[in-house]
This record gives structure tokens, sequence and C-alpha cells, in this order.
């Protein structure tokens, strides 16, 4: 599938009024888009700008809150659970790699994350709480797909991966 398909595919269900996370209550529906001066505020707080494919999914499919778990976190909106928000609390730790953009908050510390320095935009599932002692945070990061568009394609499919940490790390 393609990113116009996907896009097209996610549009046709907000329509629908299908497009929500997989954790939502009766009756919730994704938000509009944003427009395009707000995902430039999100990128100069960021300090880097979004993947195209995400920036996409803001401004043509919804403001988040659709997609795995959760969903996709909401551009701009609640200040707590907005994309700035969460990412800048987790760089708060301070080893937090700067390279790796929180895209859904699963809960329990578990995030969906792409990687904003790889070509297709990586995804990886975030996972401290079962990783084993020894691991390093880089070693928190499992890869999920490799772009950002196979993600939500998998996803829409109902066959997105959900990695897990080996038994231990060298």
């Amino acid at each position: 599938m393609n990113s116009d398909q996907v896009i097209a595919d996610l549009v046709a269900k907000r329509t629908a009024n299908t497009l929500h996370p997989d954790c939502h209550t009766e009756g919730s529906v994704a938000p509009m888009p944003v427009g395009r001066s707000e995902v430039l505020g999100v990128e100069a707080s960021l300090g880097f700008k979004l993947p195209p494919f995400l920036r996409r999914l803001y401004t043509e499919v919804a403001n988040g809150r659709f997609g795995p778990d959760f969903g996709l976190l909401p551009a701009v909106g609640d200040k707590d659970t907005d994309l700035v928000s969460v990412n800048e609390r987790e760089r708060q730790h301070g080893d937090w790699p700067s390279h790796m953009l929180i895209i859904g908050d699963i809960g329990c510390r578990l995030y969906h994350c792409v990687n904003v320095q790889t070509l297709g935009f990586s995804t990886f599932l975030f996972d401290a709480d079962t990783a084993p002692e020894n691991c390093t945070i880089e070693q928190q990061f499992l890869p999920v797909t490799d772009t950002i568009e196979e993600f939500f394609a998998a996803w829409l499919q109902d066959d997105l991966p959900f990695p897990s940490h080996p038994e231990s790390v060298a």
C-alpha cells in the first residue's frame, strides 16, 4: 500500500466516523486535521521538521487520536498529551535520543516512536518496563516497521507487529 492509498483509506475512515484509536470509548471520533501553520509551530517547538508522511497525517487526516493503542498523539491541543509536550517530558530525563520522536503513548512508559534520522522514518516500540536490567536506552527501542507509512498500513490491515525484548541483552 503506497502513502497516498494509506492517507485515502484513513480519510475514508474519518469520513465514515470509524477512525479512532484501538483503545477508544464508544462514540469517540478523530478530530479534524490541523492547518499548515500549526504543524510549522510544532516543528519550531521540536527543532526539526516532521517526517513528510506524519505531516500529511496531521494536515489531511486528523489531529491525532487515531491508530494503534491510544492513537497518534495530537499535534496541538492538550498541553499534557500533545506531540511537543510528551517529547519534551521524555527529553527531560536527559538520556532520550534526539532522533527518536514519540508519536504514540501506549501507557506505562511504552511509546510508538519514529526515527527522524532514517531515510524511511522507521518506527520503533520503546519499552522500558520489560527490558532486561542491563539494557541501554538504545536497546529499549524495538524495531516495528521500516517506514511510518508501513506502520499505519499495517494498523489499517490489523497486522501491526508488537515486538518484545529478547530474554537477555549482552
